[in-house]
């Protein structure tokens, strides 16, 4: 059981971390194909652009409870929020 767990587990952060680097993939070659034609912006590189997703994550990405809460917050008739 233990061992099911472990595999488990390892797939799981492999299946992430592959991901990342595929959306990371993605960023870089949008950013290198138009910023740098655009506004003239040097090429980044693949772990530049985990950086930018990180931490436009951090920057942006905000709270999920705390946004549904304000929500509740601002609405005027508070119609079933928990």
């Amino acid at each position: 059981m233990k061992r099911k767990i472990f595999k488990f587990c390892t797939f799981l952060i492999v299946i992430v971390a592959l991901g990342f680097l595929l959306i990371s993939g993605v960023v870089m070659l949008l950013w290198n194909y138009t910023l740098t034609v655009l506004f003239n912006i040097s090429a980044i590189t693949l772990w530049q652009a985990a950086g930018i997703l990180l931490l436009a994550k951090i920057l942006l990405g905000g709270h999920r409870r705390w946004r549904r809460h304000r929500e509740c917050s601002e609405n005027r008739y508070y119609i079933r929020c928990k």
